[in-house]
């Protein structure tokens, strides 16, 4: 076998495994910014305190700028 297959084999088992990684990131986010929001909202609804609300909201707004 040339050394050209063994490239190409080590590039697919890479890019399988960096599309992995990528999905594995994108679950973990979501289901991070999933709980955050749903403890936040449940702390609202607990006290009715506008200052949740407020966070909440302006999470919305501020967090996915620090991903960009």
């Amino acid at each position: 076998m040339s050394d050209q297959c063994y490239v190409t084999a080590w590039m697919v088992i890479g890019m399988i495994g960096s599309f992995l990684f990528i999905l594995i990131q994108l679950v973990l986010i979501v289901d991070f910014a999933h709980a955050w929001n749903e403890k936040w909202v449940g702390k609202y609804e607990d006290t009715q305190s506008k200052v949740w609300l407020a966070g909440t909201s302006s999470s919305q707004l501020t967090v996915p700028e620090a991903f960009v």
